[in-house]
C-alpha cells in the first residue's frame, strides 16, 4: 500500500514537502514527550486498562480483555511509553485508511500521499487536547477510519464483510455506544445500497462471536458477562440516567444547529449579494457568541470548537446553494 503512494510521486511538489514537513515535526515532538508528563485521572485509566492485573469489574470499556489476552499468550505487558507509540503508529495507520477511503469514492487507482497526509495531520490533532496514551477515544477514531475505508469499498466482498464485522465487533469493547450506532447504520448502508447479499450481513457479527469465545475461554470472562452487569450498575447513576443523557444530546444539537442555520443565511446572504451582509455578519457573530457565553458550563472552551465547525460549513453550504 505504502508503495503505490510513492511511485505517483516521482518529485514532491511544495504542498507535499510541506505536509511532510509538518507531519516529521508532530512525530518529533510526540516522541521527544513520550517519556515526559502524566495526566493521573484519565491517562491513568487508559494504562489501567491496559494493566493485565487489574481487574475491570462490570466494565463498559473492555479493549482490557485484549491485553489480558497478549499477556496470557506472551507474558509481556505494555508500558507507559509503549502505550503512547502505540497510539501514534495507530493514528497513521488511520491515516492509510482515510487515504484509501478517498482512493474509494474518487475512483482513483492510487492513494493520494497529499490525502494521506492531511490526514495524518488532522488524525495528529488528537495529541492536542487529549492525553497522549492509546485511550478508547483515540482508538475508536482511528477505528471509524478503517469503517469508512471498508463501507466505501466499490464491491463488498465475502473477506471485506469479515473486516467489517471485525472493526465493528472491536468497537462493542471500546466503546459500546459508538457499536451500538454504527452496527444499525452499517446494515442499513449495506442493505438500501445493495452492496451485499442479505445472506452476508451474519459475518457482520461472526467476528464478535469468535472473540467473545476466545475471550471466555482463554481469560474467563468477555464483554457480555462484564455489560450485563455494568450497564444496570452504571444507569444508577444521578448524571446517567436515559433520559438526562438523551436531553442533553438534544440540548447540544439545538443550540450547534441554531448556530449553523444563523451562518447559513450569512453565507445565503453573501451568494445573493444582499446588501445588509454586514449587518447580518455583525448579528450573527453576536447571535453565536451569545449561545457559546450561555452554554459554557464548565471550565474549558472546548465547546467553541463545535461551534464553529458547524458555523463556518453552514455559511459555506450557504454560499454555495440556490434556494
Amino acid at each position: 500500500m505504502i508503495s503505490e503512494i510513492f511511485q505517483s510521486y516521482s518529485l514532491f511538489s511544495g504542498m507535499v514537502k510541506l505536509l511532510a514537513a509538518s507531519s516529521f515535526v508532530c512525530i518529533l515532538m510526540v516522541l521527544l514527550g513520550s517519556n515526559r508528563g502524566f495526566d493521573i485521572s484519565d491517562e491513568g485509566l487508559y494504562v489501567l486498562l491496559a494493566d493485565p492485573h487489574q481487574e475491570n469489574v462490570a466494565g463498559i470499556f473492555n479493549y482490557d480483555l485484549f491485553f489480558k489476552l497478549v499477556f496470557n499468550v506472551t507474558g509481556h505487558s505494555f508500558s507507559l511509553i509503549e502505550l503512547r507509540m502505540l497510539r501514534l503508529l495507530s493514528y497513521f495507520m488511520g491515516a492509510l485508511a482515510l487515504a484509501g477511503f478517498w482512493k474509494n469514492i474518487k475512483n482513483d487507482f492510487r492513494l493520494n500521499l497529499d490525502i494521506l497526509l492531511i490526514s495524518f495531520l488532522g488524525l495528529m490533532c488528537g495529541f492536542a487536547f487529549l492525553p497522549p496514551t492509546l485511550s478508547y477515544n483515540s482508538l475508536s477514531v482511528v477505528l471509524i477510519c478503517f469503517w469508512l475505508h471498508l463501507i466505501s469499498l466499490p464491491k463488498i466482498s465475502l473477506w471485506s464483510s469479515i473486516l467489517l464485522g471485525a472493526v465493528l465487533s472491536l468497537l462493542v469493547y471500546i466503546k459500546i455506544t459508538v457499536a451500538l450506532i454504527f452496527f444499525p447504520a452499517t446494515i442499513l448502508i449495506l442493505i438500501f445500497r445493495n452492496r451485499i447479499p442479505l445472506s452476508h450481513l451474519a459475518l457482520l457479527i461472526l467476528p464478535l462471536i469468535l472473540s467473545e469465545c476466545i475471550f471466555y475461554f482463554a481469560i474467563g470472562e468477555n464483554a457480555i458477562n462484564r455489560l450485563a452487569a455494568g450497564i444496570p450498575l452504571n444507569s444508577q447513576r444521578p448524571g446517567y440516567q436515559i433520559g438526562l443523557m438523551i436531553k442533553s444530546v438534544a440540548v447540544g444539537v439545538l443550540w450547534t444547529g441554531l448556530s449553523a442555520l444563523i451562518f447559513f443565511t450569512l453565507g445565503y446572504l453573501k451568494r445573493s449579494g444582499n446588501r445588509f451582509f454586514i449587518l447580518g455578519l455583525l448579528s450573527a457573530v453576536g447571535a453565536v457568541s451569545t449561545i457559546a457565553y450561555v452554554t459554557h458550563i464548565t471550565e474549558e472552551w472546548n465547546h467553541l470548537v463545535l461551534l464553529g465547525t458547524s458555523c463556518f460549513f453552514a455559511y459555506c453550504f450557504g454560499q454555495n446553494i440556490s434556494l
